[in-house]
């Protein structure tokens, strides 16, 4: 019997990727190797770094109808058995309703006119994460966490990672890097190694961070390999609402997100058990010294 043909959609920002990473490997131990994944070049570099096998059609998810045309034809083009789509957004249900008139076939979405539709409770009532395995669900499709193929390694040492961070646009989101300094400094004084991660968006704080023999800087040294190796190793993670942290707390690593209050705090937060959210309407009334207290108490 042939594999049936199943296509993935998923844009977002790379926490969002992050977010459904146990969703795509539930969708592939459910449906083996024939997936093909709409995405954008970003999504496809940093799932293949995370070693997904994919056939991957990449979508710029231009305003230009000529690009968005020459992507309808290709998707109708291949076939499909079934549509996953994990973006449920406005576009993505815009693809839906025109794969509908050429092609039968199953599809999971938000959207109005899939044949499995998930009606997702209100924004910030629930996980993302949570959202997407109800989503699966009702494919009777089994939820498997993802794990990574780096091993872990042997502890010598414990260790914290901090990620002090954003993207571009969610400079916003950044507790001050002088209070993440000050966190550095009660780590060292009972004698952790501190791992300073973050990529590009975040050289401007490359100098700024404390400098120590065991205060590792790794901005912009940091690729997702590495940030997956130093979560399976670290005792606990201290980070920003960023996508460091949504990678690092869904592979099981205790985490501690400083978050501005709101729906995010639900929606958003680290996803293990073992990790916690601090928020307040102004993120730099958080204090050092809270954070450092809770932090411990999580520590694995």
């Amino acid at each position: 019997m042939a594999l049936s043909k199943v296509l993935i959609i998923k844009h977002g920002s790379l926490g969002d990727i992050f977010m459904a990473l146990d969703s795509i490997t539930s969708i592939h131990s459910h449906f083996g190797n024939n997936i093909f994944f709409l995405t954008t070049s970003s999504g496809k570099k940093v799932l293949e770094d995370l070693d997904f096998k994919f056939n991957f059609i990449i979508d710029s998810r231009s305003k230009n109808p000529v690009l968005n045309f020459k992507n309808i034809v290709k998707l109708i083009s291949e076939d499909f058995d079934y549509i996953i789509d994990l973006q449920n957004s406005k576009r993505t249900c815009s693809y839906i309703a025109i794969l509908k008139l050429f092609r039968k076939l199953i599809i999971s979405s938000t959207c109005p006119y899939a044949t499995h539709r998930y009606v997702a409770p209100p924004h910030g009532t629930h996980h993302v994460s949570q959202g997407l395995s109800e989503q699966l669900r009702i494919l009777n499709i089994k939820i498997t966490k993802y794990k990574p193929k780096i091993k872990k390694s042997i502890k010598q040492k414990s260790s914290v990672l901090i990620v002090p961070g954003s993207s571009l646009s969610g400079k916003h989101k950044r507790w001050s890097y002088k209070y993440f300094n000050e966190l550095i400094e009660y780590f060292l004084d009972i004698n952790f190694d501190c791992f300073v991660i973050g990529g590009d968006d975040d050289l401007d704080l490359k100098n700024k961070m404390k400098k120590h023999p065991n205060v590792f800087n790794l901005i912009g040294l940091s690729p997702w390999r590495k940030v997956i190796e130093l979560s399976l190793n670290a005792n606990l993670a201290i980070s920003n609402d960023t996508s460091n942290m949504h990678l690092i707390s869904g592979l099981g690593c205790p985490t501690v997100a400083i978050m501005n209050e709101g729906p995010l705090n639900v929606s958003n937060s680290p996803n293990n058990e073992f990790s916690l959210c601090i928020k307040n309407a102004d993120i730099n009334k958080i204090k050092p010294n809270e954070v450092f207290k809770r932090a411990k108490k999580i520590a694995r």
